[in-house]
């Protein structure tokens, strides 16, 4: 016969927290909430798509599935993320307030042809407060022949040399702001830091920036393609620009663009 024995640990759902822990927003604009689970062995994970998102006012501010608030009308309402019996609240005020003005900003406004960059963009409002507006706003470019842009999500692309101007538009509103695709053409690629020495399980993020022939530098981690000479001994993440290190030796990686 056969004996096994064994044990099972199981872990149970303590608590679920919502951030951020009060919103306020003026009409028309959104905010994405998220919520985190925490275990009662105090481990966390994060919960947007596991619990029920609710509004109890849906038409002063409704909530997605996925924890989008959208404000609707000037007031009060409570947004609730469920889990089971566990649930965790917070308080959302719709403001009168209006928007007057979206300023646009980028860290770089000067841009070689075939590389990309992001741009970012603020609304200001008739009561005097500010909100990021960046993922609700329409993104365009005045000249199509010079760069082309995600309308959603903003991220430029140079096409041809040339100044043109990008624009962000929310509610007939729209904001610009001046950029110049350059005839610079890449010289350098430069990785930080150049040299890396990790124990096995740890990690450190490296940064790449173009040198180009008009002196200009642009990060471009985001952009380059790597070569990673032995990957049992490291890895890298292309999202975060992390090299963890997997076991003892040595491995070379390479950026291109």
């Amino acid at each position: 016969s056969l004996s096994i024995q064994g044990s099972i640990s199981v872990k149970a759902l303590s608590n679920v927290s919502i951030s951020p822990t009060s919103l306020t927003l003026a009409i028309a604009s959104a905010q994405q909430l998220n919520a985190t689970g925490r275990y009662t062995d105090n481990s966390v994970e994060a919960f947007d798509s596991l619990v029920i998102w609710e509004s109890s006012n849906p038409s002063v501010a409704s909530v997605s599935s996925s924890g989008d608030v959208l404000a609707i009308l000037a007031g009060t309402a409570s947004i609730t993320a469920s889990a089971g019996a566990i649930s965790s609240s917070l308080s959302v005020t719709v403001s009168p307030a209006t928007l007057q003005a979206i300023v646009v900003s980028s860290q770089n406004t000067q841009i070689a042809s075939g590389l990309t960059t992001t741009f970012s963009a603020k609304g200001i409002y008739s009561d005097g407060s500010e909100q990021n507006l960046s993922n609700q706003v329409v993104w365009s470019v005045s000249d199509t022949s010079l760069a082309s842009i995600n309308a959603e999500t903003g991220l430029l692309k140079g096409l041809q040399a040339g100044p043109a101007s990008v624009i962000a538009t929310k509610e007939e509103i729209t904001g610009s702001l001046p950029i110049t695709v350059s005839t610079a053409t890449l010289s350098d690629i430069v990785i930080t830091p150049s040299v890396i020495s990790l124990s096995k399980g740890s990690s450190e993020t490296i940064n790449v920036t173009a040198i180009f022939s008009d002196d200009t530098k642009q990060d471009v981690s985001d952009q380059v393609e790597w070569r990673n000479s032995n990957n049992l001994v490291a890895s890298i993440d292309e999202n975060s620009f992390t090299v963890l290190a997997l076991a003892e030796g040595l491995t070379r990686f390479t950026a291109s663009l």
